[in-house]
């Protein structure tokens, strides 16, 4: 079986997942507002990692899994929901605060990758809408006679196409043009992003 047109066609439709804006795409736009590159790449990496992670889970049938257990994926689109709408009201009741240059020693860096790092995994996983998405993606494009190979292969797909449209949107708000414009009209990015992540978090309630 030739595998790259089932890579070619997992990779075009993982790609507009990935860049249909839902709840990792205002923790970019919201985290590139207040934080250095390199804080914000960490973000990315987290989320992308989840990414990688919700296609093991759906190659591996949770999917199936939850249907036959609906108190399970109750319990993390409520755990999610919960999530979203507390950081987007933490983000409509905190105050505008400029960026400047960082003078943090090595620990307090290695704390902040960390937190980063961390916000990006919480912002992926409150999202559970994407194993449903990765699930539908692999029993469209994958036939049921795939190799291990090549379902290792579309896991390096999934988070080699996060990681490079998360990073280069990470990488775009924050070069200095961008970030003047942002911080002009930070407190109204702000309110947005966090008026959004409600939205989100209500619609995953109902």
């Amino acid at each position: 079986m030739d595998d790259y047109p089932v890579l070619l066609s997992a990779m075009a439709i993982c790609l507009f997942g990935v860049m249909s804006p839902g709840p990792s795409f205002v923790a970019i736009t919201n985290k590139a507002l207040t934080s250095e590159r390199e804080q914000v790449l960490w973000l990315t990496f987290g989320i992308a990692l989840v990414n990688a992670l919700w296609a093991i889970l759906a190659m591996f049938g949770l999917k199936a899994l939850m249907l036959q257990l609906p108190w399970l994926l109750l319990l993390i689109r409520v755990f999610g929901a919960v999530y979203l709408i507390w950081f987007g009201l933490r983000l409509l009741r905190m105050p505008s605060t400029s960026l400047e240059p960082s003078s943090k020693g090595g620990a307090t860096k290695n704390a902040s990758r960390r937190t980063s790092f961390g916000e990006g995994l919480l912002a992926n996983f409150s999202n559970p809408k994407s194993l449903l998405f990765y699930s539908s993606v692999f029993s469209v494009a994958v036939p049921e006679s795939a190799t291990q190979s090549l379902l290792i292969a579309l896991v390096f797909v999934v988070f080699t196409i996060s990681i490079a449209w998360y990073g280069s949107l990470a990488v775009v708000l924050t070069t200095s043009r961008i970030r003047r414009l942002y911080l002009n009209a930070q407190n109204v990015i702000q309110k947005t992003c966090g008026g959004l992540l409600i939205i989100f978090g209500g619609r995953q309630l109902f």
